[in-house]
């Protein structure tokens, strides 16, 4: 099995990536490709996307198969991908959408996921944050039809450096589900290296 294969080609408007990718975005709380010492995970994807550049400005589109699911059957789960990033040094903010979706007989899903990331470090203060909503509807098998999903997620990071210590402030917040036996899920999840 084939952990991660890929190709990148540059070109005068931008870079061209297809293949079994790991995928990251801000903070990762939501995706992390998971390739620091203390993580096991990372998120990987078949997938094909496009970067491009103008000046401290990036945008990126991508197509990717999440799910394979019967072999030559069209029941595969697919997402298609848009970010906008500003990035300096210093400071970045960006956009990263996601729709996915699935549809197979009489059986279809759709989900939109909308991740805010923000970050700014000035001298020896630094201040990281990061806000995800997702809401879909759809048919999720096992019987599950007519579902709905409205899931929210934030985190925050601060800190003060000075010498060698550095003080700060962390914190998560995740929706959860107060009736788990409806067809209305509402549980946030962190990204497991996150």
């Amino acid at each position: 099995r084939v952990t991660r294969a890929f190709a990148e080609i540059h070109t005068g408007a931008g870079q061209l990536r297809f293949g079994r990718m790991p995928v990251e975005w801000g903070s990762g709380m939501l995706l992390n490709a998971g390739n620091a010492a203390n993580q096991e995970f990372g998120d990987t994807v078949d997938r094909i996307q496009f970067t491009g550049r103008a000046g401290q400005v990036y945008l990126q589109g991508g197509l990717e198969s999440n799910a394979e699911q019967f072999v030559n059957e069209g029941d595969d789960v697919w997402s298609v991908t848009g970010s906008l990033l500003y990035k300096t040094e210093q400071a970045g903010v960006g956009l990263y959408n996601i729709y996915r979706s699935y549809s197979y007989d009489e059986e279809s899903f759709g989900m939109y996921t909308l991740d805010i990331w923000g970050a700014a470090q000035a001298g020896p203060l630094s201040f990281e944050t990061e806000f995800v909503a997702q809401i879909g509807r759809g048919d999720l098998g096992d019987g599950v039809n007519d579902a709905q999903i409205n899931a929210f997620g934030a985190m925050l990071d601060a800190g003060y450096a000075f010498d060698r210590i550095r003080v700060g402030l962390g914190a998560g917040l995740a929706t959860g589900d107060k009736d788990t036996t409806d067809d209305n899920f509402k549980t946030f999840t962190f990204d497991r290296d996150f």
